[in-house]
């Protein structure tokens, strides 16, 4: 069997995030299981050529990410091709992620294309529901190959944190939070809450350390974006983005870093007191499962992706409700015996997830649409 498998994702701008990530992983772990039956062909997809040319020589071809607003899909898609979504969250909030009218067109062309897929792969059984509810694709045809933890994650032994913490200047307690200030991530509702308990918030990422420039220039791009700059408006998509700079303003323990390399992500993870994921939504939730896997307990959102990754390890509270988030974050950084019982579960349950399975249930997905 030879397959083609897209390596676009870990070359531009998702190469960073979830998406790129899973590409990365993926496309490693597959090249172990390569036999004499299977070959593996990793190339960047390219639709503004003629890269039909590329696919008549294989027997599946693997896009490793879906867009729902712009052209991931070529429109004469090959046969035999796997197609990999990772949410449908603009869907589901649509005033805050809107499409335009050319994104709603390409959402109406790349629907059609992908029910031509002979298989598509969700990474979650919520990402699964949403597919089928938002296309009406055959469920059928939709596998569930759950994500796991970038590779770089371990832990790391206790004499070494002291360290590191001196080294990043962190504080002895803190929440950690690692990934993006889009909407659905409800970062405004962790800020909030850390400020009420007076305990310090470190937030990873390149976005959050970004965020007054992106809100203030990241928006104009064309005439309907000036004219919200003169009337001090916000484009929907990063309107919420206002009470963001607001808290960020008010908070004196935020501890915003930016991008931070492999390594001194790791050593962050390890060191945090409790991480929280206060999500309105999620397709899987990586930092979850990352900061189980160093047994750091973690504070959820009580959303269907974070408890079908996190299972009964994880303490959750109502997004929509910052007192309640306030009232669980207290409980799990008062209680040791709790944090000791999480911390045990967290381990256990980080176990289920490994690259090595996800290749293996991806091969799986290839075999199946052969026969």
């Amino acid at each position: 069997m030879r397959v083609a498998i897209d390596s676009g994702p870990t070359l531009s701008g998702h190469s960073v995030r979830g998406v790129g990530t899973y590409a990365k992983e993926l496309i490693n772990n597959l090249k172990k299981l390569q036999s004499k039956a299977y070959s593996l062909n990793i190339n960047a997809f390219d639709f503004s050529r003629n890269s039909r040319l590329i696919f008549t020589d294989y027997d599946v071809v693997h896009f490793t990410a879906f867009s729902i607003f712009e052209r991931s899909l070529p429109f004469r898609l090959p046969e035999n091709s796997v197609v990999t979504i990772h949410d449908m969250i603009p869907l589901i909030y649509p005033r805050n992620y809107p499409g335009g009218i050319r994104g709603n067109i390409n959402w109406q062309i790349q629907k059609k294309i992908l029910k031509k897929a002979k298989a598509i792969i969700a990474n979650s059984e919520t990402t699964k529901k949403d597919i089928i509810r938002f296309t009406d694709i055959d469920p059928q045809k939709v596998h569930v190959t759950h994500l796991s933890y970038r590779s770089f994650i371990r832990k790391i032994s206790k004499l070494e944190l002291p360290k590191i913490r001196k080294k990043l200047n962190l504080p002895a307690r803190f929440v950690l939070y690692v990934g993006d200030v889009n909407y659905n991530k409800n970062l405004v509702s962790l800020v909030k809450a850390c400020q009420k308990i007076d305990i310090p918030l470190v937030i990873c990422g390149k976005a959050a350390a970004e965020v007054d420039k992106q809100a203030i220039y990241g928006s104009i791009k064309g005439f309907r974006d000036h004219l919200r700059r003169v009337f001090n408006t916000y484009h929907p998509e990063i309107a919420h983005l206002k009470n963001l700079i607001e808290e960020f303003s008010r908070s004196k323990n935020v501890y915003r870093l930016g991008y931070v390399e492999d390594k001194t992500l790791n050593c962050i993870y390890n060191l945090a007191t409790v991480y929280c994921q206060p999500s309105y939504y999620e397709g899987f939730g990586m930092p979850v499962a990352e900061a189980m896997s160093v047994g750091t307990p973690v504070v959820c959102a009580k959303t269907q992706a974070l408890v079908e990754v996190a299972g009964k390890s994880a303490v959750y509270f109502d997004p929509h409700d910052v007192d309640d988030l306030v009232s669980k974050l207290s409980e799990v950084l008062c209680n040791s015996l709790l944090r000791s019982n999480m911390i045990k579960e967290g381990l256990k349950i980080s176990e289920k997830y490994s690259w090595g399975k996800t290749a293996l249930d991806t091969l799986k997905v290839y075999n199946l649409i052969q026969k």
